[in-house]
């Protein structure tokens, strides 16, 4: 049956390709593509591993017609647009600029703080006794799931790793788009805080943060191509290749930052081949057996696809909700080797049924969709930069729900007005602070004094 969906798959990813405009970034095109790699790879999973799981047929079923859905919405959002008037930004009616260096320098010393920070909470959470990697292991398994005020982090220190992930997208978006007028130094200074930023989301015990944001910056490199050329062009087979070798090199740091992040377990004997097959590829066999013999149903209204959204009306007691944390229930797939990861299918099936799991979907994917094919369009920096910093919930989607769970936040809209205020203060530079200094002039003596 899987071999079935790897062969639907494909001719899904053909259709959308060559239908929507032969553009691979296209939100639809990419996520059939995601789809594609991540079943390869369990097929792989369970070949290697020898762990041969027979699929039932309505989890193909499920599969397939979310994948049909998404190709057909973004063939038809890409025709809706192409037929749609926009008028796209002129380079003379947006004046950029470079971030000034003072500012870069302020930028690390920012950065280096909330590390040595994280390092501290890092140590009173998870304890001094054992190696690095043991703390890390006990600091992961404590924060990531604690209601507890003792296992979380401070609340600026959270800000500040918000910050964190919006100066990655920032930095990004600077060195993309100015790369041709940045000195050597510049340059320089502009990755060394790309790594730092790097260091600092890997500090708190997982990886999806960092390849959330690498996601957003390949968004940025291929929207401001875009605006840099004034239409999509095809890339070369060069560029393709550059590219490929790039998620390469992305996805064995996401093997060898396993350990470092708190993720050491009995899989650490496997291979990166292996590793990566089980990580990226078994949520299907876990999906399957979800199907098969379901959780008890909750009482929470979108207890899993609008976690973040409940858990700010549960803290301004806005809903008469008991706090919880979603940590869903472990699946054999085959080998030993179990998995929680079910797939964007799991949440919307979970919480709302068959029906409300294909109309989540349908919005989900016409909202990036239109508005992916807008900003291609309209071409507008800041346009690209906000959209750039939702794409991962679409690449993202073979793996978990990411979009209603994380866009649908208070974070988010934290991360938004942060990510606005920079781009308008440090490139834009419509936001300014100026500072008027008055003397103050006292009445001098008509007469001076005299003693005597």
């Amino acid at each position: 049956m899987i071999y079935i969906l790897l062969v639907c798959l494909i001719i899904f990813f053909a259709i959308s390709y060559f239908f929507s405009g032969r553009d691979f970034f296209a939100p639809a095109t990419v996520q059939v593509l995601t789809f594609v790699v991540s079943v390869f790879l369990c097929i792989y999973f369970m070949w290697s591993m020898d762990a041969l799981h027979e699929f039932h047929w309505e989890t193909i079923v499920i599969i397939v017609s979310a994948m049909g859905i998404t190709v057909a919405i973004g063939i038809a959002v890409h025709y809706l647009l192409e037929r749609i008037e926009i008028q796209a930004h002129t380079p003379e009616s947006v004046a950029l600029s470079p971030i000034s260096g003072l500012i870069l320098v302020l930028f690390v010393g920012i950065i280096l703080f909330t590390i040595i920070w994280l390092l501290l909470e890092i140590r009173r959470i998870g304890g001094t006794s054992g190696s690095f990697f043991e703390t890390m292991n006990r600091f992961h398994a404590i924060n990531s799931y604690s209601t507890l005020a003792a296992g979380r982090l401070p609340w600026l220190l959270s800000q500040l790793l918000t910050l964190l992930r919006i100066l990655f997208l920032i930095i990004g978006f600077n060195l993309i788009q100015f790369f041709e007028v940045l000195t050597a130094s510049q340059k320089c200074v502009n990755f060394f805080i790309l790594g730092l930023c790097c260091l600092g989301l890997l500090l708190t015990g997982g990886r999806t943060p960092v390849i959330n944001q690498i996601i957003g910056c390949f968004m940025l490199f291929h929207l401001l191509r875009i605006q840099k050329k004034g239409k999509y062009e095809l890339y070369r087979f060069k560029t393709i290749v550059r590219i490929v070798l790039l998620l390469i090199v992305v996805m064995g740091g996401f093997f060898l930052a396993k350990s470092f992040v708190g993720r050491a377990g009995r899989n650490n004997y496997m291979n990166p081949v292996d590793y990566l097959a089980y990580y990226t590829g078994t949520q299907y066999i876990a999906f399957d057996q979800y199907l098969r013999h379901p959780p008890y149903s909750n009482n929470i209204i979108g207890k899993e696809t609008f976690y973040n959204l409940n858990q700010f009306l549960i803290n301004y007691k806005l809903v008469d909700i008991p706090p919880y944390i979603v940590h869903l229930e472990f699946r054999s797939v085959g080998a030993g080797f179990t998995n929680n990861v079910y797939t964007f299918l799991r949440a919307y099936h979970h919480d709302f049924g068959m029906v409300g799991m294909l109309i989540l979907h349908v919005l989900s994917v016409f909202l990036l969709s239109f508005f992916y094919e807008f900003v291609k369009k309209k071409r507008g920096s800041l346009g690209i930069l906000i959209f750039s910093q939702m794409y991962y919930t679409i690449v993202m989607s073979f793996f978990a729900e990411r979009f209603y769970s994380n866009v649908f936040s208070l974070n988010y809209i934290k991360q938004l007005v942060m990510m606005v205020f920079l781009y308008e203060f440090l490139i834009r530079k419509r936001i300014r602070f100026v500072f008027h200094w008055t003397a103050i002039n006292l009445p001098r003596a008509s007469k001076p004094w005299r003693m005597g």
